[in-house]
């Protein structure tokens, strides 16, 4: 009765450690992380402007995700990335803010309309 009672406390005390131990690693890998990223410095940011005229920082936000896509109006990769981004379910999520960056030096005129043709009303368009 001794041993069963001894095996049934054992077991309960294993299980028990064996629940706490995957916490302890994510734990551990989540402050090996944080220290990483604390080593890097600070994020650069810069402000570009939109083809509405308003400010677009690159600074990440905590309440967003932030997606920064950056490109030319007459670069054909571009076409079908934006084309792919603005096409799927994610990018409306409202957790996600995606600013495209026209890396060409185009017109304002130039990227609204590539901005009608490629994107959608979830993204940001921005020059640069």
């Amino acid at each position: 009765m001794m041993k069963k009672r001894f095996c049934c406390i054992f077991m309960a005390l294993a299980l028990c450690i064996a629940s706490i131990a995957p916490c302890m690693e994510s734990s551990a890998a989540d402050a090996e992380r944080e220290l990483e990223a604390k080593s890097l410095g600070p994020n650069p940011t810069y402000t570009f402007t939109s083809i509405k005229g308003t400010p677009v920082s690159t600074a990440a936000g905590s309440s967003k995700a932030t997606i920064l896509i950056f490109g030319s109006t007459v670069c054909p990769n571009t076409y079908h990335t934006m084309q792919s981004i603005s096409g799927s379910s994610w990018v409306k999520d409202s957790g996600i803010r995606t600013v495209f960056a026209e890396t060409n030096r185009a017109s304002k005129a130039d990227v609204e309309t590539f901005a009608r043709n490629y994107g959608c009303s979830s993204v940001t368009f921005a020059m640069t």
